[in-house]
Order: C-alpha cells, then sequence, then structure tokens
C-alpha cells in the first residue's frame, strides 16, 4: 500500500505531479487507486475541474472528498486550498468501494437502515470510513443504526466544514456530484487489509460537577436548572457575540456516553438561553466543563504514536476537530499530528465532528483527535518514527494557563471534600459514626415509598423490615460507672452495627434512634433472614465485655412492613415489639405483625 499526497496550490502544477502516478498506475493495472479531496475554501468550478481531470487521467481510479476547516498534508496543517491523496492498492486481494447518500432529518433513520443493508450484503467490508454534512442534524439514532453492523466492521470518519456558517458544507464522490446534506463512504477489505483506530482529547475537566437538567437531543437547555449560557456567562465570561462559537470551542463539556468521556461543545445560543450543541446530550447525566490541556494531549500523541507504530501502518489518516485548531492556533497545531507523519504518510482534514466505533458503539466526537492506521500484509517494523515529536516545549502563555486550571482544580477538589465532609455530619450521629435519626427515618420513608411504588419496576424493592434495639438496664451503667463507661458501651454495640451494614452490601442500613436505641433498616431481607441477623446481634452482645462494666445484654423489636403502610406505622409497630419483648425479661428478640 502507498500513498501520494499533493498539496494544490497550482492546477496546472498539480496535473504535472500526477503524471509520475499515471506511469505508476500505467505499469501496473493489477493496483487499485482511490483518490480523496479536501477543501478549505469550497468553489465549486474549481473542485469539478479537478474531479474531471482525475476522471480523464484516471479513468478506473474512484475519487470522493468534502469541504473542510483545513488540511493535513503529511502531517501538518497546509496552507492552501486544496490536498489530494491518492492511496494505492497493491494486494490483489484488497477491494474498495464508493456509495453517497442523501438524507434530510426527517429520512435519515430510514436511509441508515438502507446503508446497514447495503454493508451487510457485502460480506467483504473490513473498515467503513465516512465523510458527512452533519452540521444542525441529529445524529445519535443514525449512528445507532449503523452499530448494527457486523462488530469487526472498523468505522471511523469526519464532519464537512464550512467555516462561512451561512454557506453548506459538501460531500461528493465519482458519479454523484455535489451534496449539501448527505453521507460518503469508502468502504474497504481484503484478504490482507488491516485497520487499527485511535482516539485522543486531552482535555481535562475543570470547575465542580454539574447536572445537565433539561436537553433534547442536540439542545442544551439546563445545567443546574439554570439556563446553559447563564453558566458559561457566570463560570467563563464569555458573551453571546460574533466570537460566541470560538470562544467555547475550547471550554466543551465532558461527560461519559457509551462507556467512554465525549466532549460536547456550545455552536450558538438560542433565544431562551439554551445552547445548540455540537452533537447530542443527554438529561440526567453528570458532567463538567473542561478545558485544553497541552501537555496532556502531547503525552497522549506520544503515547498513542508509539502504539500505532507497533502495528506497523503504510497509511494514516487524521479527522480533528476545528476546535483543536483554534486551540492550539494555526502556528502549532501540526504538533499533535507531525508525529504520526514519522512512521508513514499521513493525511487528513480538520472537521465538524470526528466519528469512530469504540467498544461496539459508534460514537461521534468533538474536539477530538480521531487516526485510522492501514496496511497491507503484515506489520512492517520501521525506525522512522521520531521519538522527538512534538517538541516538549510549551509557550508561556500555555504554562500560565495550566497553572490556574491547575489551581482551579485543587481548590474545586479541597471544597468537594469540604461538602462531602459536611454533608457526612449533617447525615451522621457523632459518637457512634452511624445515620442520625433523621436520615434514618427518611431512609425508612424513602424504601416504604419505593415498596408501595409497584408501577416503577426500576426502583421497587420487595420487603422492608425493621430491627429496633435498646441496651437493657443501661441507666445502670451511667450511674454505677459514670458517663465515659456508657458511651464505651455505646461505641461498642456501634461497631457491631457498623460491621453488618458493611457486610449487607446496601441493603441495611443503621441509624441512632435517640440515646442507647437504634433502628436498623432492611430491604429484600426475608423475615426469616431478619430474624437470624437480629438474634445474632442479641448474641454477639451479650458475649462482649468492657472492662470497667462487663457484659451487657439488649432487647430487640422486629416487625415487617405491610402492603400500603407508611412509614410511622412501622417504626410505631417495631417500637411496640421492643417493649414487649422488654416486658418478657428483656435480652430477646419479639416480632410484631
Amino acid at each position: 500500500m502507498k500513498q501520494y499526497q499533493y498539496d494544490v496550490s497550482n492546477f496546472n502544477k498539480f496535473k504535472e505531479e500526477t503524471q509520475e502516478l499515471k506511469k505508476l498506475a500505467m505499469e501496473n493495472p493489477g493496483y487499485k487507486l482511490v483518490f480523496q479531496i479536501f477543501v478549505f475554501s469550497f468553489v465549486e468550478k474549481e473542485v469539478k475541474e479537478l474531479c474531471e481531470y482525475i476522471e480523464d487521467e484516471f479513468p478506473e481510479a474512484g475519487y470522493f472528498g468534502c469541504s473542510t476547516n483545513g488540511n493535513i498534508y503529511n502531517g501538518c496543517m497546509s496552507s492552501n486550498n486544496i490536498l489530494v491523496t491518492c492511496t494505492i492498492f497493491e494486494d490483489s486481494s484488497s477491494i474498495y468501494d464508493i456509495a453517497q447518500y442523501s438524507f434530510n432529518q426527517e429520512n435519515m433513520g430510514e436511509v441508515a437502515n438502507r446503508i446497514k443493508e447495503d454493508i451487510e450484503n457485502r460480506p467483504w467490508i473490513k473498515s467503513v470510513e465516512l465523510l458527512i454534512t452533519n452540521r444542525g442534524l441529529t445524529v445519535t439514532d443514525f449512528c445507532r443504526t449503523l452499530q448494527k453492523i457486523p462488530q469487526d466492521i472498523c468505522v471511523f470518519g469526519g464532519g464537512a466544514f464550512e467555516e462561512n456558517r451561512s454557506m453548506p458544507t459538501i460531500v461528493f464522490s465519482k458519479g454523484n456530484g455535489f451534496c449539501t446534506s448527505g453521507v460518503v463512504f469508502l468502504w474497504t477489505g481484503g484478504e490482507n487489509l488491516h485497520t487499527y483506530t485511535e482516539y485522543f482529547t486531552g482535555w481535562k475537566p475543570l470547575g465542580v460537577e454539574m447536572m445537565i437538567t433539561k436537553a433534547d437531543r442536540a439542545i442544551l437547555y439546563e445545567i443546574n436548572n439554570e439556563p446553559a449560557f447563564d453558566i458559561y456567562s457566570r463560570y467563563l465570561d464569555i458573551k453571546n457575540d460574533e466570537n460566541f462559537f470560538y470562544n467555547t470551542l475550547e471550554f466543551p463539556i465532558l461527560y461519559r456516553n457509551n462507556g467512554i468521556d465525549v466532549l460536547r461543545a456550545p455552536t450558538e445560543v438560542n433565544p431562551d438561553g439554551s445552547f445548540r450543541m455540537s452533537a447530542d446530550v443527554d438529561s440526567g447525566v453528570k458532567a463538567r466543563l473542561s478545558y485544553g490541556d497541552p501537555e496532556t494531549i502531547l503525552d497522549n500523541v506520544r503515547w498513542g504514536a508509539r502504539r500505532v507504530n507497533k502495528f506497523g501502518p503504510e497509511v494514516i489518516k487524521v479527522y480533528s476537530c476545528a476546535a483543536r485548531k483554534t486551540f492550539w492556533g494555526e502556528d502549532e497545531i501540526s504538533r499533535e499530528t507531525k508525529p504520526f507523519n514519522s512512521i508513514c504518510p499521513t493525511s487528513g482534514f480538520y472537521t465538524s465532528g470526528e466519528y469512530l466505533r469504540t467498544n461496539g458503539f459508534i460514537n461521534r466526537h468533538n474536539v477530538t483527535l480521531v487516526i485510522s492506521a492501514t496496511r497491507e500484509g503484515a506489520a512492517k517494523k520501521t525506525n522512522k518514527f521520531n521519538e522527538n515529536y512534538p517538541e516538549a516545549e510549551l509557550s508561556h502563555k500555555v504554562s500560565i494557563i495550566n497553572r490556574f486550571a491547575t489551581f482551579i482544580e485543587a481548590s474545586t477538589d479541597e471544597l468537594r471534600k469540604a461538602n462531602e465532609k459536611l454533608e457526612k455530619m449533617a447525615i451522621t450521629d457523632g459518637m457512634t459514626e452511624l445515620y442520625n435519626r433523621m436520615e434514618i427515618q427518611r431512609r425508612i420513608n424513602e424504601a416504604i415509598e419505593m415498596y408501595n411504588s409497584k408501577e416503577n419496576a426500576v426502583k421497587n424493592i420487595d420487603s422492608v423490615s425493621l430491627i429496633m434495639l435498646d441496651i437493657d438496664n443501661f441507666k445502670n451503667v451511667n450511674d454505677e460507672y459514670g458517663h465515659h463507661e456508657g458511651d464505651l458501651v455505646i461505641k461498642g454495640l456501634s461497631k457491631l452495627l457498623i460491621d453488618v451494614m458493611e457486610k449487607s452490601r446496601g441493603r441495611i442500613s443503621v441509624g441512632r434512634w435517640g440515646g442507647e436505641e437504634f433502628m436498623i433498616l432492611l430491604t429484600d431481607i426475608s423475615l426469616k433472614d431478619t430474624l437470624s441477623i437480629a438474634e445474632g446481634l442479641r448474641k454477639d452482645f451479650s458475649e462482649k465485655k468492657f472492662k470497667e462494666s462487663g457484659g451487657h445484654t439488649m432487647s430487640l423489636g422486629v416487625s415487617i412492613v405491610k402492603p400500603g403502610e407508611c412509614g410511622d406505622c412501622l417504626t410505631r409497630r417495631v417500637d411496640e415489639a421492643l417493649y414487649i419483648a422488654k416486658d418478657q425479661g428483656k435480652n430477646k428478640v419479639v416480632y410484631k405483625e
């Protein structure tokens, strides 16, 4: 496999440069050629003339392409408008096909199903590269349909871009013309064809965790129950002006999706303060603002380049988000793609969304660098990889930004830990470290509400029972040995109760009800097991000896909730069971229906 790259500054020069390629194709009629055309500033007449030239000079070859936010030539950002690459499949078993589909938001699902069927009808396909006009479109369902294709097929690609947002994005291919709303695919396969993919972000969480409280596909309405714009305005001082799109690209939202971290950037503000996002977001997920960390980005690139080098590719393609170009600036953006070109020819473009299949899921990424590495045959050993790329030095400005971000992150972490401590103090009994009465009462009411809500199958529980216990003759301990010894007895019992709670895997909660009284809440534990736990606690406590006051006993009441019963009813009944145990001589367990 080979790749020729042409950074087109002049059409006549391009014609001259491709004569060597034409000669190679004529001398090797078994080779298969496919051209890829990336156009930064799309002028239909110019692109059409170039396509016609390729059709005339290379009639057996296919071609496809799209409009971009900039092109990547030999691993670096190109200063020219058009980049043309020609990938040559030398292995006789290698095969490719190009397909183009038009769609709109209404028929996208139908088109996705047709694409899925077309792929499944070609069992030779090993990888799917896509270029798509996704601006303003919701593609979540499109991706979900495509991910149903066989799991061993790689899927990767990028979204077409147009810097002038009043102009449409474009995809095109041989025989299909120019399309402003659609997708073009390069399907490849063959016995000896191998593809490896990676993705990199380098963006790190910034500030406190927030909740996306209201969203509908690509519209983000509220964060923490506030208009989304208010969050960006308050924390980042970003204004709704002509620079909004580029300012927010540098501070996307980070959250978990399909088991991996994904980034989503706002693209515009709606009149109600909501955002149109670069891709769909979900309500109810926890998210944080994020920022680009140059050191992390460069470390990721070095790590990824080493992995790619072990794969031994012959061609590398790059799909890098336009936000990354904005972040680095045109003078420095190449430092994150240049290392790959030291392995083998590397080309690509700056995108409006990056696509990659990971763990079976096809995700639309933002602010991400996606690469695909391809080879024919076994991995080639190479000594070309330059470990020194990218250079480690970072600008003074970037260093300052990192220090501020580190300061904010450390301060946020300290605040989070302080809040967690305060939250724990608010629900915990200081002496025993068990839940206080207010919290155990809240948990009892919540459990009974879930028990009675049979229509909520997700949260529903099958049983709720209570154990109420009281240390027998505890007043005598305080009177004879002092409150210090009484505290030690209460703490000793608490340790037994904490041990039971920790072994229950969340099914048991214990709280101090008051003085020497404790309440144990058990969910999804049978009555038989509840009685067994109560008896075990009674026995263990009676065998425990204290230095001054010796041994002690306790009485326990047990009751289980009835359908439709409230929390107060259950606690009154278990309290009655406890006092029956006291009246019957203490040191025993009594169950009351």
